[in-house]
């Protein structure tokens, strides 16, 4: 979650006045090129690899340089204000400008997605091959796409591998070298790379969402389903020799989980295999972390909320699914006005009894 001071996190659903802006860059420049805003949205999704996209009318020519779909990059901020203060701004997301078209005189219709997409457009010519620490072969591989973005370790992982080749998508080497270790790897509201173990719900919650007096919550519709549920995952690889295999399980095995492995829902386990996983540790926190995201499908809340635009995807939070009844969760995805308006967060609720192997 993007910090803010305690007296704006007080004021969350109550008397402070929101509003969002829009700044360009164009060529490398500072994001100091104002755009006048119609309306806007950012979406969120911690699911998908490009992980923040705009939506925005903008008061414009075609030919602006905010309209330039090969050069320009725009940075989102949602801004709150408290007694007439200047506004806080957040910073919710930094876009390069995919697509503009003109919707009437003077207004054109922006998309934009994260940087990402700059990482999907530099495919390699050549197979290109990677070795020894799984962070710095990921941090190598964004850079060499794209200078401009800054890559943060978060792992403090010390696994390494041995020499792999990866042909043409350089976003699916990246994504699996950062799975190998049981990291996931995305663009921060800066436009900067981070590659971080995700947080799981013994982690604590960074926010209480609720309908309470001053609270945020506007209303909560629970679901439950199967989905793509499972309840072990298995990883393996090989030693750095190559000539022994590594293995690790986690399974639910809580007796009194719906997930039970080997109980009412079966057996049903979630298989990954890279020869880029050479010890068990690595195997394990692999197996751990694709667990934590198998389990959670099973329960979901969408809930209607006053706008939240410090949240991230993954970010443990507390909800008062019903009155006086709070429950954590762990954010998958939601919408961020830039105008008045209200968001939508839906969530998963992963089992947590986990055993090793």
């Amino acid at each position: 979650m993007f910090p803010i001071p305690n007296h704006i996190r007080a004021s969350l659903g109550r008397t402070a006045s929101i509003s969002g802006r829009l700044r360009a860059s164009v060529n490398g420049s500072p994001f100091t090129y104002p755009v006048k805003m119609d309306s806007g949205e950012v979406t969120v999704d911690g699911r998908s690899p490009i992980r923040r996209k705009l939506s925005a009318t903008i008061i414009a020519d075609i030919d602006a340089p905010e309209c330039d779909t090969f050069q320009t990059e725009i940075r989102a901020d949602y801004g709150i204000s408290v007694q007439g203060q200047e506004p806080f701004w957040i910073p919710v997301g930094t876009f390069v400008v995919t697509d503009a078209q003109e919707t009437g005189p003077g207004k054109i219709d922006i998309k934009g997605e994260d940087r990402w997409q700059r990482i999907m457009n530099a495919r390699f010519l050549q197979p290109v091959s990677t070795s020894g620490l799984h962070t710095a072969a990921i941090i190598d591989l964004i850079h060499s796409a794209d200078g401009r973005i800054e890559c943060v370790d978060y792992t403090g992982s010390a696994a390494t591998h041995r020499t792999s080749v990866h042909e043409r998508d350089r976003d699916k080497a990246i994504l699996e070298l950062a799975k190998t270790i049981g990291a996931d790897v995305f663009m921060n509201v800066y436009g900067n790379a981070e590659i971080r173990i995700p947080k799981t719900l013994q982690d604590a919650p960074v926010l209480s969402i609720t309908g309470r007096d001053g609270g945020t919550l506007i209303g909560a519709q629970r679901a439950t389903k199967q989905g793509n549920t499972y309840n072990a995952a298995v990883v393996e690889g090989e030693n750095a020799a190559g000539d022994v295999s590594v293995r690790a399980i986690r399974k639910v095995t809580s007796t009194s989980s719906k997930l039970l492995f080997g109980g009412a829902f079966a057996q049903k386990p979630r298989f990954f295999r890279s020869t880029m996983i050479t010890t068990f540790a690595q195997a394990d926190q692999a197996a751990k972390t694709l667990l934590a995201k198998a389990t959670g499908i099973s329960k979901t809340v969408s809930i209607d909320a006053f706008p939240l635009a410090m949240l991230e995807a993954g970010d443990p939070v507390l909800i008062e699914v019903e009155e006086g009844r709070m429950e954590k969760h762990i954010v998958d995805a939601f919408n961020i006005p830039l105008s008045l308006g209200k968001m939508t967060l839906s969530t998963r609720t992963p089992y947590e009894d986990l055993e090793d192997e």
